[in-house]
């Protein structure tokens, strides 16, 4: 007897199966895709958050020597404010002591 193969049709559930795996393998292949753009906005999102991080700790820095800067200045404009004031002081005194020599040398 020769061999035949004899090809019959698929029932109804081993249809259904197979859509099944067509479509799951369909699914998962939309799903890499996805995924493997998704990885690529993350990374190029990294280097931009990166570069954010890096510009943020400059500008805090130059604001840290702002503030060092403004607490010196404010504290030799205080020193400045006291030495004008002795001198202004001094002044005083000095016009003080003329009006009283001439007051003494005109008794």
């Amino acid at each position: 007897m020769p061999a035949t193969l004899s090809l019959k049709e698929p029932t109804i559930i081993e249809s259904v199966i197979n859509f099944a795996g067509m479509f799951g393998l369909v699914a998962l292949i939309i799903l890499i895709i996805i995924l493997v753009f998704k990885m690529e906005k993350i990374k190029e999102l990294s280097g931009e958050l990166a570069k954010l991080k890096r510009a943020f700790d400059e500008l805090d820095l130059q604001a840290k020597l702002i503030v060092q800067t403004d607490l010196e200045l404010h504290r030799a404009q205080e020193e400045l404010d006291k030495k004008m004031a002795g001198l202004v002081t001094l002044q005083k005194l000095t016009r003080l002591n003329t009006s009283l020599n001439w007051v003494s040398t005109a008794l």
